[in-house]
C-alpha cells in the first residue's frame, strides 16, 4: 500500500515540475496602454491605442463587446471601416453613432488575459427633424408650436421672435411652445434654435398668420389755405385678410 501512494505522488510532482518549467525563459508581454475614453465627431476617423511591449509571438486581440474585430493583422470584421497598424493599434474610419461603445485590446497569455477598454463616445451635430413651415390661425385662439432635434449630446432647443427678438419660453420638454389668445400683433416669424456645442447650431423658421377684423383709425389731414382750411380724412384700415375700404356719405 505504501508503494501505491509513492508513486501517484510522483505522478503528481512530474505534472508540477512539467508546469513550471514549459515556458522558462519565455518574455511575458506588458500592455503599456491605459483605459481612455475618446470622443469623436460623427464621420471622423479615430485611432484607438495599445501599445504591447515584449509581444513576441503572442496574439493583439481588438473586440467591441463580443464581436472580434482582429486577431494581429487579421480582419474579421471587413467592411472596410476597420484596419489595424503596425504597431496593432486599431484604426476605425468613417465613424457612425452605431460605432459607440466599448472596445478592448486584450492579449492571452498562456491562459491569462491581459487587456486594455477604451470607451468611444460618437459626437452628433443637431438635426431639426420636425417643425412648422406655416400655420394659420384666427385672432383669440391657441396655437402650440412644435421643433424636434436629435443629435449627441441631445441638443438643447431654443426659441425667439425674429421680429423683435423677443425670447420664447417653451415647455418642460423644450420642443413645445404654447400662445394663448393670440392677436394680430403675435403674427411673424418663430425662430427654433438647436444647438450641443457640436457646432453652431441649426435653426427653422415657423411663420404663423393671424387672421383677425378690420380694425379702422380715422386720421384728420388739416391743409391751409388762404382764408380757409381744407381737411382730409384718411381712413387707415388694418386686418387679414385684406378689407375692401368703401366711403359713403350721410
Amino acid at each position: 500500500m505504501m508503494i501505491g501512494k509513492t508513486w501517484t505522488c510522483l505522478i503528481i510532482l512530474g505534472v508540477v515540475s512539467q508546469h513550471r518549467t514549459k515556458y522558462t525563459g519565455t518574455i511575458i508581454p506588458k500592455l503599456l496602454s491605459k483605459n481612455q475614453s475618446y470622443e469623436v465627431l460623427k464621420g471622423s476617423n479615430q485611432v484607438l491605442e495599445c501599445r504591447v511591449k515584449n509581444l513576441g509571438k503572442f496574439v493583439v486581440l481588438w473586440r467591441k463587446g463580443d464581436r472580434i474585430l482582429s486577431a494581429g493583422k487579421l480582419l474579421v470584421r471587413k467592411d472596410g471601416k476597420v484596419t489595424v497598424t503596425e504597431k496593432y493599434e486599431l484604426k476605425l474610419s468613417d465613424i457612425e453613432e452605431s460605432d459607440a461603445g466599448e472596445y478592448v485590446c486584450e492579449v492571452d497569455v498562456f491562459g491569462e488575459t491581459k487587456e486594455v477598454r477604451h470607451q468611444m463616445n460618437v459626437l452628433v451635430a443637431p438635426v431639426i427633424t420636425s417643425w412648422e413651415r406655416t400655420l394659420e390661425v384666427s385672432a383669440g385662439d391657441d396655437l402650440t408650436i412644435i421643433c424636434e432635434a436629435t443629435g449627441n449630446p441631445p441638443p438643447k432647443i431654443t426659441w425667439k421672435k425674429h421680429q423683435d427678438g423677443k425670447v420664447i419660453i417653451p415647455d418642460e420638454t423644450g420642443s413645445k411652445v404654447v400662445l394663448k389668445n393670440l392677436s394680430r400683433r403675435d403674427a411673424g416669424l418663430y425662430i427654433c434654435t438647436a444647438n450641443n456645442q457640436v457646432n453652431e447650431g441649426v435653426e427653422k423658421v415657423t411663420k404663423i398668420t393671424v387672421k383677425y377684423p378690420p380694425e379702422v383709425m380715422i386720421e384728420e389731414v388739416w391743409v391751409p389755405h388762404k382764408t380757409t382750411f381744407e381737411v382730409r380724412l384718411v381712413c387707415h384700415v388694418s386686418s387679414y385678410p385684406t378689407s375692401k375700404v368703401v366711403y359713403s356719405w350721410h
